[in-house]
């Protein structure tokens, strides 16, 4: 039985503002992010005997993020009319429901995977259309789908899903290590539904996006994402000391959107103890399919 694996980097939104439009796939938000070299690994494979599908999220059952793959599968079900039911393993390695935009990688890779398993008809931008649509539907995010199909450090000028919002990815130079630690999650949606907190969260984060844009580079990345988690007051006094202790080790550190995990940036590991801090690379390599645990193409397949 034919299976397809695919592999999408997980996102860290520094700063960010919430940008609402007439259609869901115009709405988003405008921000700057990394992505990192650990994410979502999707496997699916047609159930013989078109038997119920079967998903498991880490070799267990998590309710919110299978939750994501069947809306996924839904609404992609509801234009191709395809009648296969499927066996769906998702491992995430990193802490879900902290920052990491897993929600958006979990919908991106079941998406992708999907058009290559069924031959679907479809670009990879599509695709993207549809895990955008369930992030939105869903309220558990509003740009990491549009960033986690580009590179490295990724700043999003026009808000929405692939195809309708737009991206600059940042240059960097040097091989640089992300370096986190979470301490527990935010429900998303109770912070990107709450009035006064889009309005709060809009006015800061479009200032700092205008203020990043005339200096763009990590460090100034890094600058204003601390401003914008301390402005907006989502900076809870747990992740600030473990900021301040990163901010001597490395080029600097904030809170990841939305998250209670802290992150910082940096070219030298030497100071940092791998048992208290989960240490990653910032991912300039895009959405990959895998076979055996070998890249066989990229998003640029078809």
């Amino acid at each position: 039985m034919k299976k397809v694996n695919v592999f999408v980097p997980s996102h860290i939104t520094g700063f960010f503002s919430i940008q609402e439009a007439t259609t869901p796939l115009q709405t988003g938000s405008k921000g700057a992010g990394i992505l990192l070299n650990r994410g979502v690994t999707t496997s699916i494979q047609k159930n013989p005997n078109n038997e119920e599908t079967n998903i498991s999220i880490n070799a267990d059952s998590n309710p919110e993020k299978e939750a994501i793959i069947r809306k996924t599968i839904e609404l992609m079900k509801s234009e191709f009319n395809f009648k296969d039911n499927f066996t769906i393993n998702q491992n995430i390695n990193v802490p879900v429901g902290c920052g990491f935009g897993t929600s958006g990688a979990s919908a991106l890779s079941t998406s992708l995977a999907l058009i290559k398993l069924l031959k679907l008809p479809i670009s990879p931008i599509k695709a993207g259309q549809y895990a955008h649509l369930v992030e939105v539907s869903l309220g558990t995010g509003l740009g990491d789908v549009l960033a986690e199909m580009e590179k490295g450090l990724v700043f999003r000028i026009k808000p929405g899903a692939p195809g309708y919002g737009e991206c600059e990815v940042i240059n960097t130079d040097n091989e640089l290590y992300i370096i986190t630690k979470s301490l527990g999650s935010i429900k998303t949606k109770n912070i990107i539904t709450n009035s006064k907190q889009k309005e709060k969260i809009t006015k800061i984060g479009s200032n700092m996006e205008e203020k990043f844009l005339k200096l763009p580079s990590i460090r100034t990345f890094l600058k204003y994402s601390y401003q914008f988690s301390e402005e907006t007051e989502l900076l809870n006094p747990k992740v600030k000391k473990i900021i301040e202790d990163l901010n001597t080790k490395t080029f600097g550190a904030s809170m990841a959107m939305l998250g209670n995990t802290a992150f910082a940036i940096t070219d030298d590991i030497s100071e940092i103890d791998p048992e208290e801090y989960t240490i990653s690379k910032l991912y300039n390599d895009g959405i990959k399919y895998l076979e055996k645990g070998k890249v066989v193409n990229d998003q640029n397949y078809l």
